[in-house]
């Protein structure tokens, strides 16, 4: 039920598959899942779609300083109640000044 601290790290890490969830519904919390990954460039739009179950986004992309493009809108959902720094550090993101202050 948890993705928590997966690639926590993972410099080497350049890419994400789009469907790397898709099969984990049962997902609850995604804390920490990339963080520190800054070898990152973008994260896939859909990411979470099927992971509807997490509550818990706190520091899941903090730190991943090379990230462009939009972050996915995960501060729309409306059960998640853990979301502290989600995607801290990653001005480079296209939509970062719409990110929510909480959420940064």
């Amino acid at each position: 039920t948890t993705s928590a601290y997966t690639f926590y790290g993972c410099t080497g890490l350049t890419s994400i598959p789009a469907n790397i969830f898709a099969n984990n519904i049962s997902i609850t919390s995604a804390a920490y899942t990339f963080y520190g990954c800054t070898g990152l460039t973008a994260i896939p739009a859909n990411i979470f779609a099927n992971n509807n179950l997490i509550t818990n986004f706190s520091y899941t992309f903090k730190g991943c300083t090379q990230l462009t493009g939009n972050a996915p809108e995960l501060w729309n959902r409306s059960n998640v109640n853990n979301y502290l720094e989600c995607f801290k550090d990653d001005t480079k993101l296209t939509n970062y000044s719409t990110i929510p202050a909480s959420w940064k």
